[in-house]
C-alpha cells in the first residue's frame, strides 16, 4: 500500500521551487522598496567620477553600476542585469547538482527566500558577488567532476594497457 504512495515527488518539488523563485522575485519587484540609502550613494558617486581621489572603495562594483547603467544615467538597469545574472546562476547550480542529486533544487529553494532575492534589487556588490560565488561553485563542481571523469578513463587505459602487455 505505501509503495504506491510517492511521498517524496521529486519533479513536482522541482517545480514548486521554481515556482517559489519566480514569485518571490516577483514579490521582491513589486512590493517591496529598495533601500539604497548610505552605501549605494558612495558607490553612484565613485562611478560618476571615476577617479583616483574618490577611490575609497574597490572600484570593480563602481564600474559595473558605470556600465550597465549607461554611464549612471538609468540605474535601474543595473538592477535588472543583477536580477538576469542571479537568474543564471541559480539555474546553472541547478544543472550541475542535477547529475550529483535528486535533491537538486534545495539551494534555489534556499536561495529563492525574498530577504536573499532583495539583495539583488539594491545597489550593492552582495547580490552580484552572491551570483559570482555561485558560478564559482558551478565551476568547482564542473572541474572536480571532469578530473574524476579522467582519473578513471585514465585508469581503464592503464588497464587495457597492461591487460595488452601481459
Amino acid at each position: 500500500m505505501f509503495d504506491k504512495i510517492n511521498i517524496l515527488n521529486f519533479d513536482r518539488l522541482a517545480k514548486f521551487t521554481r515556482y517559489f523563485f519566480f514569485s518571490s522575485i516577483l514579490y521582491c519587484i513589486f512590493f517591496l522598496q529598495p533601500n539604497n540609502y548610505g552605501d549605494p550613494n558612495n558607490y553612484i558617486d565613485i562611478a560618476i567620477s571615476l577617479n583616483a581621489a574618490h577611490l575609497l572603495r574597490f572600484p570593480g562594483y563602481p564600474l559595473f553600476i558605470k556600465i550597465t547603467s549607461i554611464n549612471t544615467s538609468l540605474l535601474y538597469i543595473t538592477v535588472v542585469v543583477q536580477f538576469l545574472i542571479y537568474i543564471v546562476a541559480i539555474f546553472s547550480l541547478e544543472k550541475v547538482l542535477k547529475k550529483y542529486s535528486k535533491f537538486y533544487f534545495f539551494p534555489t529553494l534556499i536561495l529563492s527566500f525574498p530577504k536573499i532575492i532583495y539583495m539583488q534589487m539594491l545597489l550593492f556588490p552582495d547580490g552580484l558577488i552572491l551570483s559570482l560565488l555561485i558560478f564559482l561553485i558551478c565551476n568547482l563542481l564542473n572541474e572536480i567532476n571532469s578530473f574524476y571523469l579522467v582519473k578513471e578513463l585514465y585508469k581503464v587505459d592503464q588497464k587495457h594497457l597492461t591487460l595488452k602487455y601481459h
